[in-house]
């Protein structure tokens, strides 16, 4: 069972990984190796800023004025209509600073909580004031949020009352306006009635008894045509004038910039162009497509089946209104402004020809009035005065009709009006902050971990074997399960032990026939280079036909003599000063198989007699005695010694634990190793948890049946 680990082959292609700041394996390590520590902390960060929160959380309350639009008329409808959209035509004014500069203007108001910091109060405002339907495109609410109730019912009023006060001076400034520009044609038209009325008297006056009106009726067969030529007259010029001061008002209209729509424009006229607009046409065609789809999936019984489907159908159909929503109002100064373009040559072209057509009127009848004229003599010019006093005031007339029309549905309320006042809400809108609380529990208890990850990205401590093959050049030969404890089952033992012959086999396998003495060391002290060493010597003891040679190198901290309870004699240090020969400086008590040279009794100055040369002949002495020679040396980061023996060996083989060993030790560690001149056959990735281990490559343990003997000849249990 191999438990070689091959570095990947470079296809050319970029490894996802490196694309990323940092090794997604980091999170889960995080995690699994702070968390008795991180866990708890952030439970208790949790509480304490949830706490916090509560405290200092105060209830708000929002109040809500709902107003309707006034579609009432007196006598005249049409004079001052109510918008059908309240919501999108009116929300620019209520937002304006024409709107919320009076409010922010009361004192009294601005005793509210969230009125009372100057610098703040115009930002608050705006943000607690919302505006919402009420069920229908004529309704709509205003409401205010506070967290004092009366206060958040005192604001909300007085933004509908300035509100209301602003629509009431828009309208009136319409009906104002329309008023001042037929003011110049009924003073015309009523010079025009007084110039006919005098002509009228100054004729009965020169006729010298007869009565003008009486002596006309002699006519009236043949004026027939005359009189409809007169009553159509009339019409077009009352009609013109109109025109005319509809004209100058909608130009007007167009030079100013406010969003008040004019005084002749059908709200649901104007609703149907915005829909008509290219962007909200676009959009109003995809909820079209989103709901055609849905409604197919119901026909077709596909929602069971298919809801997922469908639940993301509607949701993007939520999306797409929201987004019309927003659109509509976007493309509302656009449209308008087009509109009114449009507005005023629609106006210029009936006022053309309106003057055109009473032109021609005017033409007819002048043509018909010389006519009866040559027939009638002086009486037919008294008729004629009638006529056109007659058609003069009824002219004036209409005028007057439409002047009146005006100034009678100005007495009614304004077009906007009140369904019910805000008053002063009894419920919070939340009485506890759920969401609050929730959310900074959870980013309260997130902080500990963040922290832990940003130490273990700064430590780069090596989790997995895979992060010991990106990027570099050193073979990671096996990996080696965590070492049980004594009391731990004989299962976790047996991987154990499976773990370390698969590595030795690998070892075999890799490396070349010469080798022979084997160095094994690690960057830092707590890596598992002695229990590795001593367990690699036991696995080659076991293959080996000649005795296998352990020698403990680490003379500072020395471990083999009491992983294997071995008596310190003056081992290495007694060899290396000379004053003990080899033979007897080698313990053999374990067996004929394996052999240890432990460390020995090192004073402070062991250093001066760990020469390269004295190394080098301990090494070739063994060397005819042991086939193979595993060495335990000290850290390398620690004790320069360490490279004396790795350069005088046949190779080395550099230990990591999980969760211990960190990336800077271990390249540092790599290059003082090839600058000494050592070769580094690879590495070890041991401490690896036996559940993982079983994950990573199974438990194939043995079968009962090689414990029994065959039953019969030519039969080869397995």
């Amino acid at each position: 069972m191999s438990r070689l680990i091959a570095k990947p082959a470079d296809s050319g292609s970029k490894d996802p990984w490196q694309e990323l700041p940092f090794d997604p394996w980091l999170i889960t390590a995080t995690l699994r190796r702070n968390w008795p520590w991180a866990a708890p902390l952030g439970v208790l960060l949790g509480v304490l800023v949830s706490g916090f929160v509560y405290m200092a959380f105060e209830p708000e309350y929002l109040a809500s004025h709902l107003l309707e639009a006034n579609r009432d008329f007196v006598v005249f409808q049409g004079v001052m209509q109510g918008p059908s959209e309240l919501i999108q035509n009116e929300r620019p004014l209520i937002e304006n600073h024409l709107v919320l500069s009076p409010v922010l203007s009361d004192s009294k108001v601005c005793e509210a909580p969230s009125l009372r910091d100057v610098h703040t109060r115009e930002l608050n405002i705006r943000r607690n004031l919302s505006i919402t339907d009420a069920g229908s495109r004529t309704l709509m609410r205003i409401s205010y949020r506070d967290t004092d109730p009366v206060a958040a019912a005192a604001v909300c009023n007085a933004i509908v009352r300035s509100y209301l006060q602003q629509r009431q001076r828009f309208d009136d400034r319409r009906i104002s306006d329309l008023e001042g520009w037929l003011q110049p044609a009924l003073k015309l038209w009523q010079d025009e009635v007084e110039q006919h009325r005098e002509r009228i008297i100054s004729l009965s006056k020169q006729a010298k008894g007869f009565d003008p009106f009486q002596e006309t009726t002699r006519l009236n067969s043949d004026t027939t045509y005359l009189t409809n030529l007169r009553d159509e007259l009339s019409t077009l010029r009352s009609t013109e004038a109109v025109l005319e001061a509809e004209l100058l008002m909608l130009k007007d209209a167009q030079a100013r910039t406010d969003l008040a729509l004019p005084f002749d424009i059908d709200p649901v006229e104007f609703d149907e162009l915005i829909e008509e607009h290219e962007e909200v046409a676009s959009i109003m065609q995809l909820i079209e497509e989103k709901n055609e789809e849905m409604r197919m999936m119901e026909r077709s019984d596909l929602v069971r089946t298919r809801q997922g489907w469908y639940e993301g159908l509607k949701e993007e159909a939520a999306k797409l209104e929201t987004e019309l929503t927003a659109t509509k109002v976007a493309v509302r100064p656009e449209v308008l402004a087009k509109w009114k373009e449009s507005a005023v040559v629609t106006k210029t072209a009936e006022l053309t020809r309106t003057r055109t057509r009473r032109e021609v009127i005017e033409g007819n009848y002048k043509a018909e009035e010389d006519r009866l004229s040559n027939y009638a003599g002086e009486t037919a010019e008294l008729y004629f005065a009638q006529q056109k006093y007659l058609q003069a005031r009824n002219i004036l007339e209409r005028l007057n009709e439409r002047t009146a029309s005006l100034r009678t549905e100005r007495q009614k309320s304004s077009t906007i009006q009140t369904l019910a006042e805000a008053t002063p809400p009894t419920v919070p809108i939340e009485a506890i902050p759920w969401k609050k609380i929730i959310l900074f529990a959870l980013v309260s208890f997130a902080v500990p971990f963040g922290l832990a990850f940003i130490w273990e990205l700064q430590s780069k401590r090596i989790s997995y074997a895979e992060i010991l093959e990106h990027g570099k050049e050193i073979p990671v030969l096996g990996e080696v399960a965590k070492l049980p404890n004594r009391s731990i089952s004989s299962r976790k033992q047996r991987v154990y032990d499976e773990s370390i012959e698969s590595l030795r086999a690998n070892f075999l396998f890799t490396q070349a026939e010469s080798f022979q003495t084997l160095v094994i060391a690690s960057s830092m002290p707590r890596e598992g280079k002695s229990t590795l060493a001593s367990h690699l010597a036991l696995s080659f003891s076991r293959l080996s036909d000649r005795p296998v040679l352990l020698i403990d190198a680490d003379l500072r901290s020395p471990d083999q003599h009491h992983l294997f309870g071995l008596q310190m004699n003056e081992g290495l240090a007694g060899v290396l000063k000379g004053s003990t020969p080899l033979a007897e400086a080698i313990d053999r008590s374990l067996g004929e198989q394996l052999h240890v040279l432990t460390a020995g009794q090192v004073r402070k100055d062991f250093y001066r007699w760990m020469s390269p040369e004295r190394i080098r002949d301990l090494l070739r002495e063994v060397k005819e005695h042991y086939q193979y020679i595993i060495i335990d040396t000290a850290p390398v980061l620690a004790a320069s010694e360490t490279l004396a023996f790795a350069s005088a060996a046949d190779g080395t083989l550099l230990c990591t634990m999980r969760d211990v060993s960190r990336q800077d030790h271990l390249q540092r560690c790599v290059r003082r190793l090839e600058v000494s001149g050592a070769k580094i056959l690879g590495t070890v990735f041991s401490g690896i948890p036996m559940r993982q281990y079983y994950y990573r490559y199974g438990d194939y343990r043995y079968s009962d049946a090689l414990d029994q003997e065959p039953t019969s000849k030519g039969v080869n249990p397995s």
